[in-house]
């Protein structure tokens, strides 16, 4: 009798434990999210002419996300679904994948649009909306913190974040030199450049997302 096994399990039994690891290259893939939708198909290569199967959904509905994987797992990063952006990772486990997509440690910003590699050990989340250069990366073996960043380090692009501006910043605040307080989206940026020892620049855009507010006393 001969038997054939595929895939990772353990066996034991007559004073023994034997684990076989998981297969050394890939039999299936996956393919998670678009507009509207959560769901992850998956295509066995073997048989690739069939519908894909339906699988496990992801934590959200969004598109413009990117995806990497080891021979265990997959994870799924970024996307937005109309608005707002994510920083989401999800990950899911391909001998559970009718399960839906499990929620880990999140890119370093909200972004879509952007591509992933990686390796059996690492993954690599990089570029986006807009002309960013951050690329994240994430270890498979610790994936519940929060992406390290291996480029600039730009954590305003995608978020909403407080601003205040004056006439004459050498001035105090007053009737004839206002304080203007509000909060921004940042939309789009430019990463740091410039030689080294260079004054580093950002350009960046932004749509205002709250009234703003003046004041003629007040601190700058």
């Amino acid at each position: 009798m001969s038997v054939t096994f595929n895939g990772a399990f353990t066996f034991s039994g007559g004073g023994f434990t034997a684990t076989l690891a998981p297969p050394s290259s890939p039999t299936a893939g996956w393919f998670g999210g678009g507009r509207g939708i959560s769901t992850v198909n998956r295509i066995t290569y073997a048989t690739d002419t069939a519908t894909a199967s339906e699988r496990g959904p992801l934590s959200l509905v969004r598109y413009g996300l990117a995806a990497t994987g080891d021979l265990t797992n997959g994870w799924f990063g970024g996307g937005k679904y109309s608005f707002p952006i994510f920083s989401t990772v999800d990950r899911i486990t391909y001998a559970t994948d009718t399960a839906t997509a499990s929620v880990r440690g999140p890119l370093s910003s909200a972004r879509y649009g952007v591509a992933a590699t990686g390796d059996s050990t690492n993954g690599w989340f990089g570029g986006g909306y807009g002309t960013v250069s951050r690329v994240d990366r994430i270890t498979f073996a610790t994936d519940t913190a929060t992406a390290s960043v291996l480029a600039t380090l730009q954590a305003a692009f995608g978020t909403t974040v407080a601003f205040s501006a004056i006439q004459d910043s050498t001035a105090a605040v007053s009737a004839t030199n206002l304080l203007y307080t509000g909060t921004i989206f940042v939309d789009n940026l430019t990463d740091i450049n410039g030689a080294v020892a260079d004054e580093g620049v950002l350009d960046l855009t932004f749509q205002c997302n709250s009234k703003t507010a003046t004041a003629s006393t007040g601190t700058w």
